[in-house]
């Protein structure tokens, strides 16, 4: 899996860069299908930075997240939560269509009894 920074309007130094990877790379803990994460950092506005972010997954879509903030730093954060979330809703729509529904359930059981 990799993350690929880049930088529109200026430059960040590398511990900056750095901290970016290690916080996006904790995502692969949700998810073990993530080939890759792209980071867009928009520095146009100092005082307002905007941090976008792409996950691309195996056999589904990408999840995207755009933030703006008072600092790199807290928009990554917030990029990093809000990425989560998408993350589990992504897990739990794949992994709820393998559960019997609960009329599955009744039914089969509602079965059983009559054949006793």
């Amino acid at each position: 899996m990799q993350v690929i920074v880049s930088v529109r309007h200026g430059r960040l130094n590398h511990i900056i860069q750095e901290q970016i990877q290690t916080k996006l790379q904790r995502l692969t803990r949700l998810s073990d299908c993530i080939t890759e994460i792209d980071v867009i950092v928009d520095l146009k506005q100092p005082e307002a930075p905007s941090v976008e972010v792409q996950v691309s997954l195996e056999r589904a879509g990408d999840l995207l997240a755009v933030i703006e903030a008072n600092s790199v730093i807290s928009a990554v954060d917030k990029v990093q939560h809000k990425l989560e979330q998408q993350l589990r809703k992504h897990k739990q729509k794949r992994t709820d269509h393998r559960s019997p529904a609960l009329g599955q359930v009744a039914w089969s059981s509602s079965v059983d009894e009559g054949l006793d």
